[in-house]
């Protein structure tokens, strides 16, 4: 960030997925508002994995249940692929059991959906701080 503005090699580039296309739009619209956060949006597991390959993400943020590949397996694979990708569960799953395998697969946060915007955007700047 150079007199105040953030310059595009400066934005967090986030990865959403999740299959649920009106969510996933609306996030994404919302989160492009922030002046430091670039979205890039994956309906599947597939098309994330494809995304991450072309050019991994700071952050990705997964939904748990999604069709094929789910959100935990997505989480262990996108770690596995980029080391340096932080990954947030974005879900509306409170069961313990997400949540441990989640972390047990390399996530290093877990939200809930009723979650805030600026709870999301905080948590994507602490991840990607590291």
């Amino acid at each position: 960030m150079i007199d105040g503005v953030v310059h595009p090699k400066d934005k967090i580039r986030v990865l959403l997925v999740d299959d649920q296309e009106l969510f996933r739009r609306g996030i994404s619209m919302v989160l492009g508002l922030e002046p430091d956060i670039d979205i890039v949006e994956a309906a599947d597991g597939d098309d994330a994995m494809v995304k991450v390959a072309a050019a991994p993400p700071d952050v990705a943020l997964l939904d748990i249940r999604m069709p094929g590949l789910s959100g935990v397996e997505l989480c262990g694979a996108i770690r596995a692929m980029s080391p340096s990708t932080g990954v947030i569960m974005l879900t509306s799953s409170e069961e313990e059991s997400d949540l441990y395998s989640s972390i047990k697969n390399g996530a290093s946060g877990y939200l809930l959906k009723d979650s805030s915007i600026g709870q999301l955007g905080e948590a994507i700047r602490l991840v990607a701080r590291g």
